[in-house]
């Protein structure tokens, strides 16, 4: 199911809003008529099943649409695996964080999968940074129940915290993160439920042709 959140913006929020504005020309999409931005983000924890129904609605829409990881363009940059960026030294994970947004934000159109926040050595971390996010049209968490986590997490043998009482905190994380991104980007936020009761391949198809593929047709 697809909830949509329209959370009350605080006087400082809609300052701070403003100052992105007028700095970063962030403009809120026109629902009726199309989009101007064209870049749908999709966020959610480890073993959601984000990747999957990202890649599975991408290619029902439009194969060609490009999809925009940002965990691969930090690999690259670290000249590392993925799975070994959360045991990097956090200053040059954050280094090479810059430079992974300032490549993101020439995108103008496409899905990106992404994390809200992230669980390293350290301790947790937002991620978030306007300079990547200046075409983004829309926010998207995806959601799913802590046990349906730990099983994905289980069966797909990468190296993922197993324990019920620490996906239940990233998740609750993930989402503060998720409408705090959403609030200071002035634009609308989404939850998407994936289990087996759930559309969330179908529902994303929706969100994606709502935000990117109107806005390329425009």
């Amino acid at each position: 199911m697809v909830i949509a959140l329209n959370g009350l913006v605080s006087s400082s929020e809609s300052a701070f809003i403003s100052f992105c504005v007028a700095t970063y020309f962030i403009e809120k999409p026109n629902v009726q008529g199309g989009c101007k931005m064209s870049v749908l983000m999709v966020g959610g924890i480890h073993g959601v099943g984000k990747t999957f129904v990202i890649r599975r609605a991408v290619d029902i829409v439009d194969p060609s649409l490009p999809i925009l990881k940002g965990s691969e363009i930090l690999a690259q940059l670290l000249d590392i695996s993925t799975e070994e960026i959360p045991y990097v030294d956090s200053s040059r994970r954050a280094s090479a964080r810059v430079q992974m947004f300032l490549r993101l934000q020439n995108a103008r159109v496409g899905v990106r999968d992404a994390h809200y926040s992230v669980h390293s050595s350290s301790g947790y971390e937002a991620v978030f940074d306007l300079r990547a996010a200046k075409h983004v049209a829309a926010i998207v968490l995806l959601v799913a129940p802590e046990n349906i986590v730990l099983e994905r997490r289980r069966n797909t043998g990468k190296d993922r915290p197993l324990d019920i009482a620490q996906i239940r905190e990233h998740a609750e994380i993930e989402e503060e993160a998720a409408k705090n991104y959403s609030q200071r980007l002035g634009v609308p936020f989404y939850i998407v439920r994936n289990t087996q009761d759930d559309d969330a391949i179908g529902e994303l198809v929706h969100l994606i042709e709502r935000y990117c593929v109107k806005s390329r047709e425009a």
